[in-house]
């Protein structure tokens, strides 16, 4: 993982940067960047995880070969460091896989949330795909026909673990959704712009009211934080 800037150290020993291979100056490269904001309050979501690899169904996490990072949004933690949302993370994919799926998964709250993303790059492209955990993905109810859950979450579970049981995932507008990400979603944006803020640390544990509904420091929903074109992004994916 290499490091936007100064300020991010959320991203200080997180996500795994493996080798590029293959990688040429005389072609633009394939990257998309994750755009990530909340409505949920810190005390329900102390703390997040994003995770990425090839060849992987984004569920099973005792070996993902890809990269790995956790966040909290408090203060204290053995984890990385404590961010605020929105923020943003960077994945350059090698020249060599540019048009290959790769999963994101980006998991919370003891994994009663976690959105699994099959995303195809656009080769040569800079693409930003937004992700907002939303609130009723968390929303807990009884096993039934239209809510089925995992055997072994009990009599209830959370909306976002019934979706994974059916074999989709609790999307943008907490509904559950297919973990195919359109290629429509990957919004082109310009390979211009100053370095962004990625995850930024909270200040004493706090984090000022968010324009998604949630506790944290943001911009409007809809245009989402800042991304940029720096010759480090955070994360390399291969292998």
């Amino acid at each position: 993982m290499h490091l936007r800037n100064a300020r991010s150290l959320a991203l200080t020993a997180a996500l795994a940067a493996l080798s590029l291979a293959g990688a040429s100056c005389k072609r633009p490269r394939t990257e998309v960047v994750l755009d990530i904001d909340t409505n949920i309050p810190m005390s329900a979501l102390p703390d997040f995880k994003v995770q990425c690899a090839y060849n992987w169904d984004g569920e099973d996490e005792r070996d993902v070969p890809g990269c790995s990072a956790e966040y909290t949004r408090g203060p204290g933690g053995m984890v990385s460091a404590r961010v605020c949302l929105p923020g943003s993370i960077s994945f350059l994919i090698d020249p060599a896989r540019d048009t290959q799926q790769f999963t994101i998964a980006v998991s919370g709250a003891n994994n009663r949330y976690r959105n699994i993303m099959q995303v195809t790059p656009v080769a040569e492209q800079f693409r930003l795909l937004r992700v907002r955990i939303h609130s009723a993905c968390l929303a807990v109810s009884a096993d039934t026909d239209t809510h089925p859950c995992p055997p072994l979450s009990g009599a209830s579970c959370s909306l976002s673990e019934s979706c994974i049981f059916r074999d989709m995932t609790c999307g943008n507008q907490g509904t559950c959704v297919s973990r195919t990400v359109p290629e429509g979603n990957l919004e082109a944006i310009p390979r211009t712009g100053p370095p962004d803020a990625s995850l930024t640390e909270s200040v004493n544990g706090q984090c000022p009211l968010s324009s998604f509904g949630g506790e944290d420091s943001g911009v409007p929903a809809d245009s989402g934080s800042a991304p940029d074109a720096s010759s480090s992004p955070d994360a390399s994916i291969n292998g």
